[in-house]
């Protein structure tokens, strides 16, 4: 077995890591521990947000399920076409919904941060980018790292998504 040199080892490690080093994570916007709900969510208010009624079902059931983002909201997500997904913000303290905000592939977000990132970087999406890299759909996506503080959401960073699937391997 081959032996690899500490100088390159540290290449190697740092050089791999350096290119998601200029993109937000989660472990870097974290939730206090005082904020993270325990319990049974509040049921979902649909009067609380304009536009709710349409998606009354979705949104009732995915509430029931609790928090998922930031500590005590849950984040519900509909269908509204392809390519196309609206992700609800439910406070699982109030029941309140508090926004929404819309994505092309999907949303990632975790309950111990405030940290939602808008159509990431996903190996399997790459892959069809690929195939069809001319596609018009890959043009207009965008990857947006955005914040939620004080109910509302807060972009703190957006690319090009064909950019941002670079830092896969």
């Amino acid at each position: 077995m081959k032996k690899i040199k500490p100088a390159l080892l540290a290449f190697m490690i740092l050089g791999s890591s350096s290119s998601f080093a200029q993109y937000p994570d989660f472990a870097q916007n974290p939730v206090p521990d005082r904020e993270m709900f325990e319990g049974t969510p509040a049921p979902v208010d649909i009067l609380s947000y304009k536009d709710a009624e349409e998606y009354r079902v979705q949104l009732t059931a995915g509430a029931t399920k609790g928090p998922n983002f930031a500590g005590h909201y849950t984040i519900v997500t509909t269908e509204c076409g392809p390519l196309c997904q609206e992700n609800w913000v439910v406070d699982a303290q109030t029941g309140k919904i508090k926004d929404k905000i819309h994505s092309e592939l999907y949303a990632r977000y975790q309950p111990d941060s405030n940290l939602i990132i808008v159509n990431p970087p996903d190996p399997d999406i790459k892959v069809g980018y690929e195939k069809d890299p001319g596609a018009a759909q890959w043009r207009e996506i965008k990857t947006s790292y955005i914040l939620w503080s004080d109910d509302k959401f807060n972009l703190i960073h957006q690319d090009n998504w064909t950019n941002v699937i670079k830092i896969l391997r």
